[in-house]
C-alpha cells in the first residue's frame, strides 16, 4: 500500500533556493527527512520544489533569492512574454510575404519550395506546443492580439521597403561589384525578412540575458519552445536558392552580402517608426483589449474585472485581467 504525502509549499515560500537545494541534498543523502533531522514535510516540499528547480541554472545571486520570490520572477516573465510572441508572428507573416511574392513572381523552384516547408515546421510546432500550455480561450485571445499588432505595422512597411530600395539603387554598382545578385526588388524582399529574423533573434537572446544577469537566473527552459530563431537560416538558405549572397554580420545575424542599410538616415527612420510601434506598450495594450472583446468569453471575464474596479485607472484593470485571466501569460 503507497503511502500519499501532503505537499505544502507554504513552509518553504520564505526559504532561499540555496537552502532548499541544500535540505533536499541531505534528505536524499540520509534517506529520508527523520535521519536527516528535518520536519518531514518541510523535506518534503523541499524535494517537490526541487523537481523543477533543478531544470533552471542560478548563479550565486539566483540562488540568494526566496522561492516566493522566484515565483513571482516566473510570473512576471511569462507576462512580459508576451513581446516575443508578437515578435515571432510578424516575423513569420514578413517571411511569408516575401515567399508570396516569390510564388507569385515564379520564382518558387523546387528548393526553394522546400526551405519554405522547413520554415513553416518550424513555427506550426511553435503554435502547437503554445496551443497545449494554455488554456484554449487564452491561446485564442493570444493569437487574436499578435495578428491585430501585427496589422498596425503594415502601413508602415512600404515606406521601409521604398527606403531599403533606393539604397540598394543608390549603391548598386558597388553592391554588385561585391558579388551580390543585381536584382533590386528581389533584393528588397529579402532584406525586410532578415531585419524581422534579426529582431526576432536579437530579442529573444536579450530577454533572458536580462533576466540571468539582472536576477540571477536562465528561464530559457520554461521558453525554449518559442525560440524560432531557425527560421532565420532556412530563410537565408532559401534566399541562396535564388542566386542571393548572404554573409552574417558582426553580430552573427544574416544580411545581403555588399550591403549595410544601416548608412541610409531613411532606413534608419522608417525601421525605427516600426521599432517605436512595436514597443508601445500602451498601443499593445489597447491591441490587447480589441483581441479579448473578439472573444465571447474572455469578453465576459474582462468586464467583471471591469466592474469591481470601476475606482482604478483601465491600466490596472488590464493588469489584473493578465493575473487572473492568463491573457499575457504563455
Amino acid at each position: 500500500m503507497s503511502v500519499k504525502y501532503e505537499i505544502d509549499l507554504s513552509l518553504i515560500q520564505d526559504k532561499t533556493i540555496r537552502e532548499i537545494s541544500g535540505i533536499d541534498y541531505t534528505v536524499r543523502a540520509c534517506g529520508g527527512s527523520v535521519n536527516a533531522g528535518i520536519d518531514q514535510k518541510t523535506g518534503i516540499a523541499c524535494m517537490y520544489a526541487m523537481r523543477n528547480l533543478s531544470r533552471y541554472r542560478f548563479s550565486d545571486k539566483g540562488r540568494s533569492m526566496t522561492f516566493r520570490q522566484f515565483q513571482t520572477l516566473c510570473e512576471l516573465t511569462s507576462e512580459k512574454f508576451i513581446h516575443i510572441h508578437r515578435l515571432n508572428y510578424m516575423t513569420y507573416r514578413t517571411v511569408q510575404d516575401v515567399y508570396d511574392w516569390l510564388e507569385e513572381k515564379g520564382y518558387c523552384t523546387h528548393n526553394v519550395k522546400r526551405y519554405w516547408r522547413k520554415i513553416e515546421n518550424v513555427y506550426e510546432r511553435y503554435m502547437k506546443e503554445h496551443g497545449t500550455r494554455i488554456d484554449h480561450e487564452s491561446y485564442v485571445t493570444v493569437q487574436d492580439h499578435v495578428r491585430l499588432a501585427s496589422d498596425v505595422i503594415q502601413p508602415l512597411m512600404e515606406p521601409l521597403m521604398v527606403s531599403i530600395r533606393d539604397y540598394l539603387i543608390r549603391i548598386r554598382p558597388s553592391m554588385v561589384a561585391a558579388g551580390q545578385k543585381d536584382d533590386i526588388t528581389l533584393l528588397t524582399h529579402v532584406q525586410v525578412g532578415f531585419l524581422f529574423c534579426a529582431a526576432l533573434r536579437n530579442t529573444f537572446g536579450k530577454f533572458f540575458r536580462q533576466a540571468e544577469h539582472d536576477l540571477g537566473v536562465d528561464l530559457t527552459p520554461d521558453y525554449s519552445y518559442a525560440d524560432i530563431s531557425p527560421i532565420c537560416r532556412n530563410f537565408a538558405w532559401m534566399a541562396e536558392q535564388l542566386g542571393v549572397a548572404c554573409v552574417k554580420d558582426k553580430d552573427g545575424d544574416y544580411t545581403l552580402r555588399g550591403v549595410n542599410v544601416d548608412e541610409s538616415n531613411r532606413f534608419v527612420s522608417a525601421w525605427d517608426a516600426i521599432a517605436k510601434v512595436v514597443t508601445d506598450d500602451e498601443l499593445m495594450d489597447e491591441m490587447a483589449k480589441r483581441a479579448i472583446y473578439m472573444n465571447p468569453e474572455s469578453k465576459a471575464c474582462y468586464e467583471r474585472i471591469i466592474a469591481k474596479e470601476q475606482e482604478k485607472e483601465l491600466s490596472s484593470a488590464i493588469g489584473e485581467l493578465g493575473a487572473k485571466f492568463n491573457v499575457s501569460k504563455l
